[in-house]
């Protein structure tokens, strides 16, 4: 592969100098003025073929642009073999059913009361469109046990910040009641390693039931296995500025100490799921994936805590 890219690489430099001599003599006899736009194009072939002969030649270039579609390659590749898993499909069914069925949503669209429940709504369905594969700005990972009014508040600052970032751009999300078919959830569920993998982002609401439910804890879990890390995280915490809780309200345990507390005393043996067997098979998959429960989870306490710890010092500047 090396002598490929070497041999394209002084291919293109030899059509750069011949290009480039043939500027010279289009100058050198004062055709310039006559045929300006044949030398603007002899300037733009210039221009591609000497950076297509200087990233061919520089084998540190060739090596990272190889090591990011190794990685593309690779995440799809461990999203379709979790999802093979919790499913028991097959693993060119999963791959093609998935990517036919991601969707996205553009945030905007998305109202405080569709977050009040999380009763299928064919409505905000119909409102998501077909996406394609790495074209979804990000993945929304929330419990629906939490306070809708606050996760609301929290995604809007989120998508504030995002669009500052974005030239004013709204984003599109994969979220669950907007992304999977009313008509075909637990089939859709079983693909949601290759939903996770299709995001550019891994967006974390963080709220005090969030560690007990075991889908979430199983989301955690994929983003982990495709090799995501605590600063590939966007950790979304309550903002008690907005809408504060009053005392004794199951939200305020989202305080930053709370927080941190439900962090550290985690264990995936306590989330629950709403079927037994479901909760049985996603266990099984974390146990199989991590060699064990207990190293598993080591692994997110510290994830999350790092993840955290970034948030707060991004907030602190």
């Amino acid at each position: 592969l090396d002598g490929l890219w070497t041999a394209l690489g002084r291919f293109s430099g030899a059509l750069t100098l011949s290009e480039g001599f043939h500027a010279l003599a289009m100058l050198a006899l004062g055709l310039y003025a006559r045929n300006g736009l044949e030398l603007g194009l002899i300037c733009v072939r210039i221009a591609v073929s000497a950076a297509f002969a200087a990233f061919a030649l520089r084998a540190h270039l060739r090596d990272a642009a190889h090591s990011w579609l190794a990685s593309r390659g690779e995440s799809v590749t461990t999203a379709v073999g979790i999802a093979t898993l919790i499913g028991s499909r097959a693993v060119d069914d999963v791959q093609a059913t998935a990517i036919a069925q991601l969707r996205s949503l553009r945030i905007d669209l998305l109202h405080e009361a569709d977050l009040a429940s999380s009763q299928t709504d064919a409505r905000l369905y119909a409102l998501s469109s077909p996406a394609k594969y790495g074209e979804v700005d990000a993945f929304i990972s929330h419990s629906w046990r939490d306070d809708g009014a606050v996760k609301w508040a929290s995604l809007q600052r989120w998508r504030a910040d995002f669009k500052r970032s974005s030239s004013g751009r709204e984003p599109t999300v994969w979220l669950d009641k907007a992304c999977l078919s009313p008509d075909d959830l637990d089939t859709q569920l079983a693909l949601l390693p290759v939903f996770v993998a299709s995001c550019k982002s891994f967006v974390v609401v963080l709220m005090p039931s969030y560690l007990e439910r075991l889908w979430c804890v199983t989301e955690i879990f994929i983003f982990m296995q495709m090799g995501g890390t605590a600063d590939r995280i966007e950790m979304i915490l309550p903002d008690h500025a907005l809408g504060a809780p009053a005392a004794g309200d199951v939200s305020a345990k989202a305080s930053p100490f709370d927080v941190h507390d439900a962090i550290k005393s985690f264990d995936v043996q306590r989330a629950a799921c709403f079927r037994s067997e479901e909760r049985e098979r996603l266990l099984t998959v974390i146990e199989a994936g991590f060699g064990g429960l207990g190293v598993f989870n080591e692994v997110l306490v510290k994830l999350l805590d790092a993840a955290v710890a970034l948030r707060d010092a991004a907030e602190a500047r």
